[in-house]
């Protein structure tokens, strides 16, 4: 399977995480990139996914070769820097055009189903999408690394 890395990681980012995560997620992949790891995927969510796809941007103003790929549920408009990442993804790919039930969770295991290894950031206690997508992974044998 090709280094490919997926993220995935709650819509409220609580504010004792808000000034260190970015750090996080630059440590990670700069780890990643170091590992061979070149194309991630994001969900498009705002929130976690939409910070992590703008660190992969600026990972990608340092390295080239790094490429942005968003796995989006269905078109939709969103903030500025969702609106960013989305102009400046490599490839955007739609499970469908509009909302359905179920497209976000056929994103979620679009992406895993893609990747070699995820990257969370989930806070234990929590459900929605983020634990679907960490057990879904986990299922199907994709690691995890949690950064919460």
């Amino acid at each position: 399977m090709p280094k490919t890395v997926c993220f995935t990681g709650h819509r409220e980012i609580p504010r004792e995480y808000l000034a260190s995560l970015p750090a996080r997620i630059d440590s990670i992949l700069e780890r990643l990139y170091a590992a061979g790891y070149r194309t991630f995927v994001t969900g498009g969510a705002e929130g976690f996914d939409t910070l992590a796809a703008l660190r992969v941007l600026e990972l990608r103003s340092r390295h080239a070769d790094v490429r942005l790929r968003l796995s989006l549920p269905y078109e939709r408009t969103g903030s500025a820097a969702y609106r960013r990442t989305l102009a400046e993804a490599d490839e955007t790919e739609y499970v469908a055009r509009e909302y359905h039930p179920g497209a976000t969770f056929e994103r979620d295991r679009r992406m895993v189903d893609a990747s070699s290894a995820c990257v969370a950031f989930y806070i234990a206690g929590r459900g929605g999408g983020t634990l679907y997508t960490a057990r879904y992974a986990n299922r199907r044998g994709v690691p995890i690394v949690n950064i919460a």
